[in-house]
């Protein structure tokens, strides 16, 4: 299942020495990381076996750092999703 993560950075400093340290499980794969110019917003695309596991995972790294909002990606009606090697 993909995972949107949109993160608010709320501490911009805690963040990203969040995110250079952080050592992603083998269950969860960050295909996408699209950080806003202003260094406020960040958008991710997870890819896991549920919303939670993605949850808590991201909230155990950032969540003192950012506000995040989850959403399951609906992949049959999206576009330019990663695809799965053959």
């Amino acid at each position: 299942m993909y995972v949107i993560v949109e993160h608010t950075i709320t501490d911009p400093e805690a963040f990203g020495a969040a995110t250079a340290s952080a050592e992603i499980p083998p269950h969860l794969t960050l295909h996408q990381v699209l950080p806003g110019a202003d260094g406020s917003h960040q958008v991710c695309l997870w890819e896991g076996p549920s919303e939670d596991a993605v949850r808590q995972f991201v909230e155990g790294g950032v969540g003192h750092a950012s506000r995040n909002v989850y959403v399951a990606v609906d992949a049959e009606k999206a576009m330019g999703l990663p695809v799965a090697a053959s």
